[in-house]
């Protein structure tokens, strides 16, 4: 087998990961790089500022077209995003399938032709993070999907520079606190003193992680990475074998929405939604039901906004 040569695109991600390291190491040698970031709450809000200047702070549909590994033209989709948390997606293939996803939450059901699916492919991403219209809500989400709040650090995504939220492996190291002194560091030693030593998770729960790591099953973090300067998320994994990446943005008239949406699944052939049109929909909280999900009629229309 010949080595081949190493593209001009992989070459510009590797120096661009070497200059993000040294960034670090320079600021980590100066102080604490969380002194040069902004506060996690000024993040959150720009993260709601940048959904409210793209119009995705109401309700939108999404038009799409899905692709399986090599295998384009799978189905079409019809995408509908609330920015209360919930989410649903409805596929139609050959041979008249028809599969509905809801997202309410973190928890997810599927139907296909009106028969509930266990272990189904994921199709359906929490876009409503890309909607939350305020910094508290987006921070509320993020700990609804199970995100590490606490765990802040860089990384290369694409071809721009992200904030890793949750992965305490490539967490910043915060500063240390100036030490506590009279009041304060008897109330500090009281407060330790009454945490559990399992971090108050409780045996069940420690259980369940020795069981895991007994079958070699890795204990995987959700993770979020969020865009530089613009404060886009740009991915999403929920630490259980699901990985989901954004496109750049493309604008439908006043909605800005990723142009693709890539999804990696463990022991799944990739899929890709090429987005072929947005807009945004009055679609009520009422229209992801369970009914819904199982109803082998189509819906009528949303109006649009």
């Amino acid at each position: 087998m010949r080595a081949q040569s190493e593209s001009p695109k992989g070459s510009s991600l590797r120096l661009r990961s070497a200059f993000v390291l040294l960034v670090l190491l320079a600021l980590g040698a100066a102080g604490s790089v969380w002194a040069y970031l902004p506060s996690p709450e000024r993040i959150y809000r720009a993260m709601a500022a940048a959904n409210k200047a793209d119009g995705r702070d109401g309700a939108f549909q999404m038009t799409l077209r899905l692709q399986i590994g090599d295998r384009p033209g799978v189905a079409t989709a019809e995408l509908i995003s609330h920015p209360s948390g919930l989410a649903r997606i409805e596929l139609r293939g050959a041979g008249g399938l028809l599969e509905r996803h809801l997202l309410q939450g973190d928890t997810l059901t599927v139907s296909r032709n009106g028969q509930a699916v266990e272990d189904p492919r994921i199709f359906l991403p929490p876009l409503f993070l890309l909607q939350a219209r305020s910094g508290s809500v987006v921070q509320s989400m993020l700990e609804t999907l199970s995100v590490d709040v606490e765990s802040w650090g860089l990384t290369p995504c694409g071809e721009a520079d992200c904030l890793l939220i949750g992965d305490p492996s490539q967490a910043i190291e915060r500063p240390t606190p100036p030490p506590l002194r009279g009041l304060d560091a008897w109330a500090a030693s009281r407060a330790r003193r009454s945490v559990p030593t399992d971090g108050g998770r409780g045996e069940a729960e420690t259980d369940l992680d020795a069981q895991a790591l007994e079958k070699g099953d890795p204990m995987t973090p959700a993770r979020v990475w969020v865009e530089t300067g613009r404060y886009e998320v740009r991915g999403y994994a929920d630490g259980r074998g699901v990985e989901i990446r954004l496109g750049p943005l493309a604008q439908f008239d006043q909605l800005s929405v990723p142009s693709w949406i890539s999804i990696e699944q463990k022991d799944r052939a990739p899929a890709r939604l090429e987005v072929v049109g947005a807009e945004r929909v009055n679609a009520p909280g009422a229209a992801f039901t369970q009914e819904w999900l199982f109803s082998p009629d189509a819906d009528p229309a949303f109006p649009s906004r």
